[in-house]
């Protein structure tokens, strides 16, 4: 394929260069530029056209979402290119209206690189198809694929690996309790059987596997951000509902689990 040329935009000209690093380590991409104003980057994707546009929310207190509309609404334009957005501001209304406005995907930071640069040439591939475009009914689960998303990257971050058993019964919680603080007042009599029906299993083992994987996590799990967020309670038996409301509640309060990458915003 041809190399995927992108362009970011970002107030902030540390942020830029650590994001293009990660993306330039892949030999597929190719920057075009990067404009850390509306009105130079506006100018930088007219003159260089690139495949794939990554920006902030905002842009030096300008709402990049009417940049993303001019843009879109400039007929010279030989082609328009997809806008990710790549923020650590992920709660969904946010997250519903970025897609509202037809971007192709939205990530939170911090993010695992390897897994967002495949997952952008999956959708650079999928888009470059003919796709009618989304209907309303098709937000709701692209919102739910950005909480998705923001729990896979806390667990990564975390130190709990997608390979241990129970992982997907507790992403599975993480998800419905971030989206749904009530389920957090019935974990055993509401979020178990809830996880039961959807993978087809039984509350008990939803109960047991769970309380394994925590075990082994806190005796096992040496991050930093793990310490911070059970530090005081990992001279004792951690339990499942602890573990789930403080994450999920964590995730509530900073989508991403923690701050940008390496807080380079400036």
């Amino acid at each position: 394929m041809n190399p995927i040329k992108f362009a970011i935009i970002n107030h902030s000209k540390s942020y830029i260069k650590a994001l293009s690093s990660i993306l330039l380590t892949d030999n597929d991409f190719s920057l075009s530029g990067s404009a850390t104003n509306p009105y130079d980057a506006y100018h930088l994707i007219c003159a260089k056209q690139p495949d794939l546009v990554l920006m902030d929310i905002t842009i030096a207190d300008f709402n990049s979402f009417y940049l993303i509309e001019k843009i879109k609404n400039t007929h010279s334009l030989q082609k328009i290119p997809k806008f990710i957005i790549v923020t650590a501001s992920g709660n969904e209304t946010i997250v519903s209206q970025a897609f509202h406005h037809d971007i192709s995907y939205f990530i939170l930071t911090p993010f695992d690189p390897k897994y967002a640069l495949n997952r952008i040439k999956q959708i650079l591939l999928t888009d470059s198809e003919a796709q009618p475009k989304p209907q309303k009914a098709e937000t709701k689960e692209k919102v739910t694929n950005g909480i998705d998303y923001s729990v896979s990257n806390l667990l990564y971050k975390l130190g709990i690996p997608s390979s241990v058993k129970g992982y997907k019964y507790v992403k599975s919680a993480l998800t419905k309790c971030t989206k749904d603080i009530t389920l957090l007042d019935g974990i055993t009599k509401q979020l178990y059987p809830e996880i039961a029906k959807e993978f087809k299993t039984t509350s008990t083992s939803v109960e047991h596997s769970i309380r394994n994987l925590v075990k082994n996590s806190c005796e096992n799990t040496h991050t930093e951000l793990f310490s911070i967020l059970f530090g005081n309670n990992l001279q004792k038996n951690l339990t499942n509902s602890e573990f789930i409301s403080t994450i999920s509640n964590r995730l509530r309060e900073f989508p991403t689990g923690t701050t940008s990458i390496k807080n380079s915003h400036t």
